[in-house]
């Protein structure tokens, strides 16, 4: 998935990736930031295939975290901050992350426990080196279920399902359509994936929802 996205950023950089509010973010800047989530993530030891928590506020820099624990090898397990402390500490400890990724002081409470915390503001720019991307088999996201027939279930999704998704989104929708794809699901729930992933791995604009309208979806 990742690959996909990292071709249309070589192709055309300056294509409006993300449209965060006021904000407009093209795949170079994108890719750019996604790179350097995933060098943090090396370089504190993060294993290829191990699981990561995403635990952060709805912005352009949420989908560049995605982006990059994809880049890194990894897998992510999205982490709703307003999700109750008992949900997000039993997800963490079923799925036995390694590592999550913070944007602030709710997020660092919640994951608080977890080996290794990554804030956001303390990750910079990285000149990556070569790094064997994942394969099609290789997860790419664990989603937990609402849990409402008991406890939460994590659901594993490959690479290559993502990769298959991608290809029927191409046969429905036309570049026009592709300029400007609204995101209005939670990244706690299978349509973003689409919305979010898909559109990025046909080079184009994902409009992000704010915060509020998709707490209220």
């Amino acid at each position: 998935v990742c690959g996909l996205i990292e071709k249309h950023a070589r192709a055309h950089p300056e294509r409006t990736a993300i449209v965060d509010g006021e904000t407009e973010i093209d795949y170079e800047r994108l890719t750019a930031r996604a790179s350097a989530i995933a060098g943090a993530l090396l370089t504190r030891g993060a294993e290829p295939g191990s699981l990561v928590g995403v635990c952060m506020s709805r912005t352009w820099e949420l989908v560049a975290t995605l982006v990059g624990v994809l880049r890194a090898g990894c897998a992510y397990v999205p982490l709703d901050p307003e999700y109750p402390r008992e949900r997000v500490r039993y997800m963490l400890e079923h799925a036995r992350v390694p590592a999550a990724i913070v944007d602030g002081e709710k997020g660092a409470e919640l994951c608080d426990g977890v080996p290794e915390l990554v804030r956001l503001d303390a990750v910079r720019e990285w000149v990556p080196e070569r790094v064997a991307g994942p394969s099609a088999g290789d997860l790419a996201y664990v989603i937990y279920t609402s849990g409402s027939t008991g406890r939460p279930k994590g659901v594993a999704v490959e690479h290559r399902s993502v990769v298959a998704m991608t290809q029927s989104m191409r046969m429905l929708l036309d570049d026009e359509e592709l300029a400007g794809v609204l995101a209005a699901a939670s990244v706690c729930f299978d349509p973003s994936v689409m919305e979010i992933l898909g559109t990025l791995s046909l080079g184009g604009t994902v409009v992000l929802g704010n915060q509020g309208q998709v707490h209220h979806l």
